[in-house]
């Protein structure tokens, strides 16, 4: 999974480019240049392969921030808030993939 989104920054004054890489119904996993601090909660906007609507979440930063691989960071995080709709696309994708 290599989808783009984006998140607001440390100070929530601006949207910062994310890479998804991993999804489920309970977290997701992305790559920042952003430095952001673990246990911070941040709105998420995201889109999920074959489905180009454009999903909107509050995920709450992990402690297991480590380097990406092309620089920046990598995020692990919790969703805190997640639309019905948005469910249905996440269990639909995660069916499509297992």
């Amino acid at each position: 999974m290599h989808e783009f989104g984006s998140i607001t920054n440390a100070s929530v004054t601006a949207w910062t480019p994310v890479v998804m890489l991993d999804i489920s119904l309970q977290s997701i996993s992305f790559a920042s240049s952003e430095r952001l601090l673990p246990g911070d909660t941040h709105p998420l906007r995201f889109t999920l392969p074959g489905a180009p609507r454009m999903h909107f979440a509050s995920v709450a930063l992990l402690p297991s921030t480590a380097p990406a691989e092309r620089g920046g960071y990598r995020y692990a995080a919790k969703f805190v808030t997640l639309e019905p709709n948005t469910i249905d696309h996440i269990v639909r994708f995660l069916g499509e993939t297992a």
